[in-house]
């Protein structure tokens, strides 16, 4: 589709009505709505537009924190609206900005919370837990979702970065507050961020959360769990080949996020120099097996792991060589897997070492070149 101007100087999205439009749109990734957005002034307001449709909340700032509370399509539609900024400005407001909140859904993203679980045994000393796929109606999705489209806004997000750091560092500049106001209730659910890798809404996102409604802080990911034309396998040792796994998309997700978990860039050395996300459990496997070889005998004593080799010992810019799929009863048996994608043409093992699908700290293409130090990131998924 082209997006150069008709003849009646217009490109082909101002031609036709704004329902048209967001038909067409709907079919558009983020990164596709960027590219767009990108080309002329009217094309990247017309985004916007779109993209106030998935306004429901609004945040602003104040001693405590961040404030976040939801907001009709009336009340979006009867504000003062800078869609440059996606901020309001209104001599009316008690807030003197806030921050137009949009949903950054992409329906191949799940969430993922890594749950601690020490195991004693064989090949199990060094399991510190797993990681659990959360379902769609998980009590914590929706907050999760909030607070992911609040440090990915346009102007929050440039607060909580530094963009002049080294490797080894961590990019969140401090621990932020969070406080989610719910609608028709005085009722806030209140969350302390220590840790966001500072991802792009295209990249899998990290978190250290602190749940003050149950006590408890967690690690968190929200990542493409299916991402295109990517396969695990596993060596069969009987037929001396790789075979991918078939025991459901869930078993491939729980291995791609705890893979994921081992890359520099979504948790950095200092959250991993005990090898917490090393070695987990990967339950989903266990439990999709047992179902499918239930009749073969009782494998309900079996452990399933997945542990990394890197070519580095504790060092910030290490890459993983290696990935083993131990099976562990009364030993452990390991098996070699590898993360296969189709790329140019081939099919390769891909454990994220192409420099092209570099990770992008969240609007830091934007920042003045005069002021950013280069940094040497790589390999995201997007």
């Amino acid at each position: 589709m082209s997006l150069e101007p008709t003849k009646h100087g217009k490109n082909i999205f101002e031609s036709v009505s704004s329902d048209v439009n967001k038909h067409i749109l709907s079919f558009l990734s983020v990164c596709d709505l960027a590219a767009v957005g990108r080309t002329h002034r009217n094309s990247y307001l017309m985004i916007k537009r779109r993209c106030l449709d998935s306004v429901h909340h609004i945040a602003w700032i104040d001693d405590n924190g961040f404030h976040i509370k939801p907001i009709s399509s009336a009340e979006r539609y009867r504000m003062d609206k800078n869609l440059w900024s996606m901020t309001t400005s209104d001599n009316k407001q008690i807030h003197s900005k806030e921050y137009l909140l949009e949903s950054f859904i992409n329906h191949s993203f799940d969430w993922a919370m890594f749950i601690r679980k020490q195991h004693r045994g064989v090949d199990l000393d060094e399991t510190k837990g797993y990681w659990k796929m959360l379902p769609k109606d998980y009590y914590l999705i929706n907050d999760l979702d909030i607070i992911k489209s609040l440090v990915l806004h346009k102007e929050v997000a440039p607060m909580l970065l530094n963009y002049v750091i080294s490797e080894e560092e961590n990019p969140f500049k401090d621990t932020i507050t969070v406080n989610i106001h719910q609608i028709d209730s005085d009722k806030v659910n209140k969350y302390d961020i220590s840790f966001w890798n500072g991802a792009s809404p295209n990249q899998c996102n990290t978190f250290e959360i602190h749940d003050h409604q149950k006590n408890r802080t967690r690690f968190l990911m929200n990542f493409n769990s299916s991402p295109s034309d990517t396969y695990w396998h596993w060596y069969d040792n009987d037929s001396s080949r790789f075979k991918a796994y078939n025991l459901g998309p869930i078993v491939n997700a729980q291995i791609e996020c705890s893979f994921q978990a081992n890359l520099m860039y979504n948790f950095p050395l200092q959250l991993q120099k005990s090898g917490l996300f090393n070695n987990v459990n990967l339950t989903m496997l266990k439990r999709e097996f047992v179902k499918k070889f239930s009749h073969t005998g009782n494998h309900n004593d079996k452990v399933f792991a997945l542990r990394c080799g890197f070519d580095k010992k504790d060092d910030p810019n290490r890459t993983i060589t290696t990935m083993e799929q131990l099976t562990i009863t009364t030993y452990g048996f390991p098996r070699s897997i590898k993360r296969i994608r189709y790329l140019n043409g081939q099919y390769k093992n891909d454990f994220c070492h192409f420099t092209e699908d570099n990770f992008d700290l969240r609007m830091e293409k934007y920042r003045p070149f005069s002021k950013v130090k280069p940094r040497e990131r790589s390999n995201a998924i997007h």
